[in-house]
């Protein structure tokens, strides 16, 4: 079965890519996916909305990555427009990963298999209330993808 973020991208599996043997092995929770500002006009209708899946595990949040592949969603004009999220809204999880664990430990990225118990995306409490109230109301009209959590 596939899933889908809120305008149409699909979620994807996060897994290691580079499957050399390493040092040290970290396991995270659940993947985490790309976050953007959805705004119409002045009016930002949400700060942080997930709407794709990080291009790798543990992503640090690359604010040109984050461009690009929001850049890449439609969205109807009428529903405004997406922009990265702030700075501290993509990809937190390895911020503290890289500058907290694995370096003051001798580690870098390069050292580590990064693994996460579920390699997918969850959605938390407050992004389900986001898309319920302001995203799926949306869906008919504007033919969005349907998001149901």
């Amino acid at each position: 079965m596939k899933y889908y973020y809120p305008f149409g991208e699909e979620v994807h599996r996060l897994v290691q890519q580079d499957k050399t043997p390493k040092k040290v092995f970290v396991l995270g929770v659940y993947a985490s996916a790309v976050h953007a500002r959805w705004k119409k006009g002045k009016e930002i209708i949400c700060q942080a909305l997930a709407v794709a899946s990080e291009p790798r595990i543990f992503w640090d949040g690359n604010i040109e990555e984050a461009k690009e592949i929001i850049g890449k969603i439609h969205i109807p004009k009428e529903l405004g427009t997406l922009e990265p999220a702030g700075s501290h809204l993509n990809g937190p999880s390895a911020k503290v990963l890289d500058e907290h664990i694995l370096a003051p430990l001798g580690f870098t990225r390069k050292d580590a298999w990064l693994c996460d118990l579920l390699p997918e995306t969850r959605i938390n409490s407050s992004q389900a209330k986001v898309i319920k109230d302001r995203y799926n109301p949306r869906i008919e009209e504007y033919g969005l993808n349907p998001w149901c959590g």
